[in-house]
């Protein structure tokens, strides 16, 4: 019973939400002036047009994925019909709860004495990484974002009650504990495979803040989360098994060149320490250092001990897990811990400062992490802002094209032509435009040089406009290539951009096809 108090001394849930007031206000401010943007438009990105043409095809793309969690979580909160606002509005209360939900997991497992400064300063954590515009990437994808928020909130739920677990007298309550955590990260894991790692680095965390409060190793306890993640990946993998389709989409580099995974992994980590791109900045290089220093002073005091450098070198690499685990150069809305180590180090960071009365320097390093996080959230706030033009400029083309059409002699309302259309229309509708992994890109742009070109995506994107066309196979769309080509067809805007040939409409977007 004596062990069993001793993990109850620190406040419960709704006492630190009773205590976290300020910085939750602090927090919700930053999620409003980096999402905000989300909440008064319907605009949506690249997927969402396959979706709203038919989200029961999509579905069946999920689950060839191993997004089975992913199909089901859409179909038990009815987002079948997809409805913008709603599913943004959910997507950022989701963001503000799984902020909290890691703070207080990351509470239970700090040291009793930052207590008092933890309650003060948890804001840290949370506006470094939902401000960063690696989540903006990712939330900007409508068919998506609720499920992954969800998703992340799942995790931080079950590792609170792994924490929380302490009824020895009562096995069976225990092993149901246990049965509802494991259920709920496998489901976790079946909405998106990023998350994964994700886990692997809150796991890491909560192992390093454990090393540094019992004084220990502490491997009796990450052996047990080791076991606890093996029997979840296993039920995630199971069930993939059973009900999911292969696809080679998903196939790990590491099963085919060993060494160009290597370079992959090499490449990714150059350019994270460069700093390049907008999702990268110079706070991963603070962090590592911080890292550092902390490390050698615990270990000239021989406060050090091979739990908490394990824990750290965990937590500083956790950013490459997924790039490891894959093997292949991931995309960048896939890299979830970047953010998430960069704030959480800060955080700690702050809390030594606050703790060991350096007034000057906490000061500085509190003005420094305003700013980054205010950075982060001009630039995320852009991207929404600039996909919102573009989006809003995609329907004025579209409906141009449209009018186009409908102005030829031979065109005829009541037959359903093919659109095949070469080429590609870049958006830069302003000064301050700016362009990510996707976002900001057009429909009328985007995949112009795969697949069957912008042809994939612009008639299902016409179709959610109320302009319904078929898209062409690959076979229909080289011959249209090739009559363009043959005939000098003039590009768009020039009038005779748009050719027909009986049921295939032919448009020439631009000089390049």
């Amino acid at each position: 019973m004596k062990n069993s108090k001793s993990k109850f001394e620190k406040d419960n849930f709704f006492t630190f939400l009773n205590k976290s007031k300020i910085p939750i206000l602090i927090i919700t401010f930053f999620l409003l002036l980096t999402y905000g943007g989300r909440l008064v438009n319907n605009s949506f990105s690249i997927d969402t047009e396959l979706y709203m043409k038919s989200y029961s095809d999509n579905f069946t793309w999920w689950m060839s994925l191993n997004r089975w969690a992913l199909v089901v979580f859409n179909k038990l909160f009815a987002m079948d019909n997809l409805l913008i606002f709603q599913t943004n509005f959910l997507t950022v209360s989701l963001i503000l709860f799984y902020s909290i939900l890691f703070n207080y997991l990351f509470y239970l497992h700090i040291d009793k004495k930052y207590d008092k400064s933890f309650y003060k300063l948890q804001f840290i954590f949370p506006i470094v990484m939902l401000t960063s515009p690696i989540f903006a990437e990712m939330y900007n994808f409508a068919i998506l974002n609720t499920g992954i928020a969800f998703g992340i909130c799942l995790i931080g739920i079950s590792l609170i009650l792994y924490e929380n677990i302490s009824f020895k007298e009562n096995k069976v309550l225990t092993y149901f504990i246990y049965l509802i955590g494991i259920t709920l990260t496998t489901f976790a894991f079946g909405i998106y495979q990023a998350i994964v790692p994700l886990y692997l680095l809150i796991v890491a965390i909560c192992y390093l803040l454990k090393c540094f409060k019992d004084k220990n190793i502490s491997f009796k306890w990450l052996f047990k989360q080791i076991i606890l993640f093996v029997i979840s990946s296993l039920a995630y993998l199971i069930i993939c098994k059973i009900f999911c389709p292969a696809n080679s989409y998903l196939n790990s580099g590491w099963s085919t060149a060993g060494m160009t995974c290597i370079k992959y992994i090499y490449d990714v980590i150059i350019r994270t320490l460069k700093c390049e791109t907008i999702y990268y900045n110079i706070t991963y290089l603070v962090a590592i250092f911080i890292v550092i220093i902390v490390n050698i002073i615990l270990l000239l005091k021989k406060k050090n001990n091979i739990g908490i450098v394990l824990g750290s070198l965990g937590v500083i690499s956790s950013p490459f897990f997924i790039n490891i685990i894959t093997g292949v150069d991931q995309l960048k809305r896939t890299q979830f811990n970047y953010p998430i180590c960069i704030g959480f180090i800060f955080l700690i960071f702050a809390l030594i400062l606050y703790n060991k009365n350096y007034k000057y320097i906490y000061t500085l390093f509190i003005i420094f992490v305003f700013g980054v996080s205010y950075k982060q959230a001009m630039i995320s706030g852009n991207l929404f802002y600039s996909d919102e033009v573009r989006f809003q400029n995609d329907v004025l083309l579209a409906e141009k094209i449209e009018t186009m059409i409908e102005e030829k002699e031979w065109y005829n309302n009541e037959k359903k032509y093919t659109l095949i259309l070469l080429g590609e229309i870049k958006n830069t509708a302003h000064n301050s435009y700016l362009k990510g992994e996707v976002m900001g890109h057009s429909f009328f742009e985007f995949d112009s040089k795969a697949h069957y070109g912008v042809s994939t995506r612009v008639p299902a994107f016409m179709e959610t406009l109320g302009y319904y066309y078929n898209g062409p196979g690959k076979t229909e769309y080289d011959n249209a290539r090739k009559y363009l080509l043959d005939n000098e067809v003039k590009s768009f805007p020039n009038k005779n951009c748009i050719v027909n040939k009986d049921k295939y409409i032919y448009i020439r977007l631009s000089e390049d096809i």
